[in-house]
């Protein structure tokens, strides 16, 4: 039904009265990782695969897109320079497969993009231990499967988790505790065992690892942009002094790993797009010029520079679904539906 609708306001010209309306408007992508591992596929917002990421760019380049850097597109945007469908790429967290499958498609294409780092995994060199954890619980058959192989690991077996989703954390919460790499790595080791999976075949995929020393330092020297995104992955409560001091180390950590000039890392994104205005000045007082959100919108003059909208694109998502949100045909119905 939603195709059926969509394809015929493109139809009658829909599409392209949103684009008039939203002329001077700054639309974001938001990307995150590329699934590399065994199918089933797995994260529809988390990972996408490599043959859709590359439709996607095709689209963009069958649209006209101005595909802009980040850092012109908010001069630009500021200035009233914008041309007629700036569009800006980023891609959150810096997993590996964006530097594997992403960053030569983007090239294939010439088109620059963001790609926010997150610093602590990059740095450690150990897969994203909750991701991983949620994908290997995920392949169970169920809740009661999942607990039936796991409850034998679990700190407190007594106390029951209501969905995959909770035991997931609960897991994730005990490996965290845990006082060493390689006391958290037996643990993963063990979790794999128990649902059926190789941990050394995982790991070796790095599909649950960021991209390190070598591939950031790599993807620079190729032109493609490196920003903030905080160094443990979390906002702190929004308390100031501690988002501050975590900036500062992420900050240093990818001007280390990517061989980059510290100030010129001035723009952030929130992880899993939380964020409060309570923390706007204190975001300001480290030098950020710019943060992304994941609420979805497009950016006008005099949008707030610490809370710029993006269009989060997924593997479920059609084309026209998503060019439906470019366009502005998407915003135009979500304005008529807010005044109805």
């Amino acid at each position: 039904m939603k195709s059926a609708i969509l394809g015929v306001a493109k139809r009658i010209g829909l599409f392209n009265l949103g684009l008039r309306a939203f002329r001077g408007h700054l639309r974001i992508l938001c990307y995150h990782g590329i699934w590399t591992g065994d199918p089933p596929h797995y994260g529809d917002c988390l990972y996408m695969s490599a043959a859709r990421f590359r439709q996607r760019l095709n689209l963009l380049e069958t649209l006209g897109c101005d595909i802009l850097p980040l850092d012109e597109a908010l001069t630009r945007l500021r200035d009233g320079t914008l041309p007629d469908f700036p569009v800006v790429l980023t891609i959150d967290d810096a997993w590996h497969g964006t530097y594997s499958e992403m960053l030569p498609a983007l090239e294939e294409h010439g088109f620059p993009a963001t790609i926010y780092v997150t610093t602590y995994y990059s740095e450690k060199g150990q897969p994203v231990r909750n991701v991983l954890i949620g994908y290997m619980v995920s392949r169970t058959k169920s809740l009661s499967d999942a607990l039936a192989r796991l409850s034998p690991l679990m700190s407190d077996p007594s106390s029951v988790p209501d969905s995959l989703g909770s035991l997931s954390e609960r897991l994730s919460d005990q490996a965290d505790t845990l006082p060493s790499d390689e006391l958290r790595r037996e643990f993963l080791a063990r979790i794999a065992a128990a649902v059926g999976l190789d941990f050394n075949r995982i790991d070796a995929g790095r599909c649950f690892h960021l991209m390190g020393e070598t591939e950031l330092s790599d993807a620079v020297q190729r032109g493609f942009d490196v920003q903030l995104h905080t160094h443990r992955h979390q906002m702190y409560d929004f308390e100031p002094d501690r988002l501050v001091a975590d900036l500062e180390i992420n900050r240093a950590q990818i001007s280390k790993l990517a061989s980059v000039p510290a100030e010129t890392l001035n723009h952030f994104c929130y992880p899993s797009g939380v964020y409060n205005q309570s923390i706007f000045k204190a975001l300001e007082s480290v030098g950020v010029a710019s943060a992304t959100t994941t609420d979805f919108g497009l950016n006008g003059p005099g949008s707030n520079p610490y809370a710029l909208a993006r269009v989060l694109d997924c593997e479920s998502m059609s084309d026209l679904e998503l060019e439906a949100k470019l366009c502005g045909f998407w915003s135009l119905m979500n304005r008529l539906r807010g005044s109805a």
